[in-house]
């Protein structure tokens, strides 16, 4: 596993799709080799039906002619007076009895002549000694005759109830020598009390030969006939190719079939064959399917879907192979840029030949690095405050430890001779200096600065006494909200030392906050005095605007500032807090001033008729310089 992890991303893309692609085609190709060989067998039992069906209509129809020979005979009137006088007559004369002889042998002729490949047409009367044939002649009369005599064979000829029945292939009962043949049984008169002969066609063995082997070229193929006990009667030597215990399935279904048609053997089954039962004459005609063939054609899709699984497999991963390369070689060099960069070189160039799907890439990456030095720059910007805040804070010359201890000993000293009053102004000067003075935390929640605040207004309450009214109205949702440290305060002094001054008391500030939707939220510090002129309004504006698109252009210098700690020191800080959410909005009034400051919810506009900073920065920043992030601002 750990060699795996250390090949390289090409390598293990290229690995894992030839393996996916593999598998792909081996299935594939699996279904389509069983498709194939399924087919090939469907085909060939479709023949084996067909062959089957073809051999069992031509062998009914050689049944049927030697069958209709059968009632022509048996019907004539003549020809059957002729036999019963012979068989039942008494005392004929000899013209008589030649009379009836050359009617039978004329009849037996005309049959003869009918059929043409006829082997005998006999009519005989083993009881009574009555033999009358045509076609083949009689090669051995002595054989004829014991034949003749054995009443045993004659009697034992049909089943009760039986009048007629169909030879299957056996050798002839008149002819000493082999000589196999096929014919009809049949009783002359099976209505009569007494049967006065028996009448037998039969034709060559040669005729089902010929039926049977013309329909097939295949060398290994098989046809064969069975009757219905399952016995093989075509060809009379059995099977060629097969053993009887190959056959024995073919048996038992052949004895199991009563309904006359086509069948086929059974899915899985080793042996293929399809045959074709007969209700008139009671036999199967059956085509067995060679395994020569089925194995050749079998062989050859074998042969065929490997070649396909080969070219297949090999075009699919030639292909893929081109496509990893022409997808990876970009992203290579991308890798290679990024490398090279660093905090002193954060220059990213696009590769030239980069395709459009990895120019959003670079594009995203160039972005990254763009807010990254951004961040770097806002950082470094914020530190740079800091120090110069604390430098400014050592250079004021002020103890805030010892301030803090002496405060507390005037207030003691005030409460000791009954000056309450100035006690509690010693404790909230106190209070207002621990707050000032102290570094962290750079953020706090809008309860502590309104409180900071309110201790403020209280001291200067102190010394306007009624001439001065203030109000504080900040919902309780806004009170956990945080936001950067010092921002409320200088917005109420700018207030008292420059909007009042101008104006006669009574003098009134009102400190009001709000709700916004979406999450926002701003606070807005109100005053009855002159307002502001135009000319600074419009300074001051151009002062954030400055400051804005340096902070957005990343062009911040260690030597920028931005006025003192009044307005403009309180919208830069708000600006590296909350960037494009920033809401800072001056406007004077009728009569006094008033500035509102905020978060925004994200998406929100600016509003109408203020001031509103949006910028392009990333909203995804969370190390801010004077403010922490919380879920609920």
């Amino acid at each position: 596993m750990k060699r795996l992890y250390r090949l390289s991303f090409r390598t293990k893309l290229f690995l894992g799709i030839m393996l996916v692609t593999i598998s792909i085609v081996l299935a594939f190709s699996f279904m389509f080799y069983n498709y194939s060989i399924d087919n090939i067998r469907r085909a060939e039992q479709q023949r084996g039906s067909q062959v089957s069906e073809v051999i069992s209509s031509q062998i009914d129809q050689m049944y049927r002619q030697m069958e209709s020979a059968c009632i022509n005979i048996v019907y004539d009137e003549e020809l059957k007076n002729a036999v019963y006088s012979l068989a039942y007559g008494k005392e004929l004369l000899d013209e008589q009895r030649l009379t009836y002889e050359r009617i039978i042998n004329a009849s037996l002729q005309r049959t003869v002549l009918y059929l043409r490949n006829v082997v005998k047409v006999a009519i005989f009367n083993c009881e009574r000694g009555l033999y009358y044939s045509a076609g083949v002649f009689d090669t051995s009369v002595s054989y004829v005759n014991r034949r003749l005599a054995n009443v045993e064979w004659y009697e034992n000829l049909f089943d009760a109830g039986e009048w007629q029945y169909f030879v299957a292939p056996q050798q002839s009962e008149w002819f000493e020598g082999p000589t196999p043949v096929v014919g009809v049984v049949r009783k002359f008169d099976h209505s009569a009390d007494q049967n006065p002969a028996v009448l037998q066609i039969q034709m060559p063995y040669e005729t089902l030969n010929t039926i049977c082997s013309v329909n097939y070229t295949d060398m290994d193929s098989e046809v064969l006939v069975l009757n219905k006990r399952g016995e093989v009667v075509y060809p009379l030597s059995g099977s060629r190719y097969f053993s009887d215990d190959e056959l024995e399935p073919l048996r038992e279904q052949v004895r199991l079939t009563t309904s006359p048609g086509a069948y086929s053997s059974p899915a899985g089954q080793g042996l293929m064959y399809a045959y074709c039962y007969s209700r008139y004459t009671g036999l199967s005609s059956v085509f067995i399917i060679g395994r020569n063939k089925l194995d050749a054609q079998t062989g050859y899709f074998r042969t065929l879907t490997l070649l396909l699984i080969c070219l297949v497999a090999g075009l699919m991963l030639g292909s893929f192979l081109l496509l990893i390369y022409l997808t990876t070689r970009p992203l290579n060099k991308i890798v290679h840029t990024l490398q090279q960069v660093d905090i002193s070189h954060m220059s990213y160039q696009i590769p030239g030949d980069t395709q459009n799907e990895w120019l959003l890439l670079n594009t995203a990456i160039q972005q990254m690095l763009d807010h990254l030095r951004e961040s770097v720059q806002d950082v470094y910007e914020a530190r740079l405050r800091a120090m110069d805040a604390q430098f400014a804070m050592l250079q004021s010359q002020i103890n805030p430890h010892f301030l803090h201890n002496t405060l507390n000993i005037i207030a003691i000293r005030c409460e000791d001779e009954g000056r309450a009053e100035t006690a509690a102004m010693c404790c909230q000067l106190s209070a207002l200096l621990r707050y000032s003075c102290s570094i962290e935390p750079r953020s706090v929640s809008v309860k502590e600065e309104v409180g900071y605040t309110r201790n403020y207004l209280q001291l200067m309450k102190m010394h306007y006494e009624e001439l001065l009214r203030f109000t504080i109205d900040i919902p309780e949702a806004l009170l956990e909200r945080l936001m950067p440290k010092m921002t409320l305060q200088p917005l109420v002094e700018n207030s008292l030392s420059h909007g009042l001054e101008r104006v006669a008391p009574p003098w009134a500030i009102e400190i009001s906050g709000r709700v916004l939707e979406g999450c926002g939220w701003s606070i807005t510090v109100r005053d009855n005095g002159a307002g502001m002129d135009d000319e600074i309004l419009a300074r001051l504006r151009r002062e954030c605007d400055g400051y804005t698109a340096a902070v957005t252009g990343g062009s911040l210098t260690p030597d920028q500032s931005i006025g003192g700690i009044g307005i403009p020191n309180t919208f830069a800080r708000l600006l590296l807090c909350w960037k494009e959410r920033t809401l800072f909005e001056m406007k004077n009034l009728a009569p006094g001033f008033s500035v509102t400051f905020g978060c925004m919810p994200e998406a929100a506009p600016a509003a109408r008729g203020g001031y509103a900073c949006p910028l392009g920065l990333p909203l995804w920043r969370t190390s801010l310089p004077f403010c922490a992030t919380s879920s609920k601002s």
